[in-house]
């Protein structure tokens, strides 16, 4: 069992490890926390994730669905932090700065899948891994 903590900001929810919190906590930039294995993992609601997937060319930034990491913390135990919740402002489509800083946080299913030591044939709701 591992510790998981999340955090929540409009309608997405992150999920990082105590491990990487506590990496979190000691990098002070986006770059440094990503550059040294960091990961926080985004989750939506199912109908949120659709809506998504029209803005983003049909590849939402979000890790996958609530339903989805609901599978995923199984087992886990779990508690709740602040931390920044990537994507949850809409940061991700300022084609500036700021954008390429919160699409560095982008994760896939499969990265989760692997986060969370999991087996590939869990019933996910969302295809994308």
């Amino acid at each position: 069992m591992t510790r998981f903590l999340t955090c929540s900001n409009n309608h997405t929810i992150a999920v990082i490890s105590a491990a990487d919190r506590e990496l979190l906590r000691q990098r002070n930039t986006t770059e440094s926390f990503i550059a040294s294995g960091g990961v926080i993992f985004t989750f939506v609601s199912p109908d949120i994730w659709e809506q998504l997937a029209v803005f983003s060319h049909g590849i939402p930034f979000h890790t996958g669905t609530t339903e989805d990491m609901a599978v995923l913390l199984a087992g886990h135990e779990v508690d709740s932090d602040f931390f920044h919740v990537p994507f949850s402002n809409s940061f991700e489509y300022d084609p500036g700065e700021n954008g390429q800083l919160e699409r560095m946080y982008r994760t896939t299913l499969r990265q989760a899948i692997e986060g969370f030591g999991l087996r590939r044939d869990l019933p996910l709701a969302t295809t994308r891994v």
